[in-house]
């Protein structure tokens, strides 16, 4: 079914700085950009509400909490906001490298660093750092397992629990680039020239490849799991464009031009069909996938 832009920002709406990463709190929409604020969005019309400052600091990276809004910035703090009151009340200063990607994990909350370290919190305290080869450009974390991917490999590495605490050891290094996006018993990573989608078995072993899709026409940026329905899968890069994919039979679905290189997609999680598009130039447009 195709791809419809049902609302976009008009020009004169747009924030100055391009759009990296959004995150979704109930009606609320959290846009962040390399300006060193997070734009806050009624998520029905995106109407501007309001605006959180990281004291100046680029924003890289953000995700919520609960009314926790935790932001990465390009300095290796990570600022987090209380939502409700609009106000600053802690900042994580263990990274030394540039924030790449925060994510929630139940009650944790994980970090990884262009210096190849995971960090994982439970509130404002440090419970685990995890030591990687190279810079993470993206990475998920399970119980037993870290993934971490950048331009050339993604790196599978075990979690083995000691008394002196929890050390890694390398199961799989795979030829991917990053970002990844982990599914039901699957991975997907892009191809080394990032053009291409690959959807390997998420088996803790082999990783074998099931499927090829023919992604883009330029680099895809973003890549994000349909929340309703989850056999859906997008992409955004380059060309301007938003592709949806058919994760069962690995085929094309619908393209859809946005204007501008698509930097990030977050699909609605309460609602179905719906996927928010993030940009260059301030672009930000809510698509509807029937």
């Amino acid at each position: 079914m195709p791809l419809e832009i049902v609302k976009s920002l008009a020009n004169s709406e747009r924030p100055k700085c391009d759009i990296e990463f959004i995150d979704i709190q109930n009606d609320r929409l959290f846009t962040s950009s390399e300006g060193g604020n997070v734009k806050v969005w009624n998520k029905e019309d995106l109407k501007a509400v309001g605006e959180l400052n990281a004291n100046q600091c680029p924003v890289t990276c953000i995700a919520v909490k609960g009314n926790l809004l935790y932001a990465g910035t390009s300095g290796g703090n990570i600022v987090v906001w209380d939502i409700e009151k609009n106000t600053i009340i802690r900042e994580l200063n263990e990274h030394q490298g540039s924030l790449a990607k925060i994510r929630v994990l139940g009650d944790l909350v994980a970090s990884g660093d262009t210096e190849g370290k995971v960090r994982v919190w439970q509130g404002d305290t440090l419970v685990h750092l995890y030591e990687t080869s190279e810079e993470v450009w993206d990475f998920d974390l399970t119980d037993d397992h870290l993934y971490s991917i950048r331009d050339r490999d993604l790196l599978v590495q075990k979690i083995q629990k000691t008394e002196r605490g929890h050390q890694l050891s390398t199961t799989k290094v795979l030829e991917a680039r990053g970002p990844m996006c982990r599914l039901d018993g699957s991975i997907a990573v892009l191809s080394r020239d990032g053009m291409d989608i690959h959807i390997l078995e998420d088996d803790k072993a082999h990783f074998k490849r099931i499927g090829i899709i023919k992604g883009q026409d330029r680099i895809i940026n973003a890549l994000a799991c349909g929340q309703q329905p989850k056999t859906h899968l997008y992409s955004g890069g380059w060309d301007n464009t938003v592709r949806s994919y058919d994760l069962q039979t690995f085929t094309p679905l619908s393209r859809l031009d946005v204007g501008q290189a698509v930097n990030c997609i977050r699909p609605d999680p309460s609602s179905s069909g719906h996927i928010f598009v993030g940009g260059n130039n301030g672009t930000l447009c809510k698509v509807l996938d029937r």
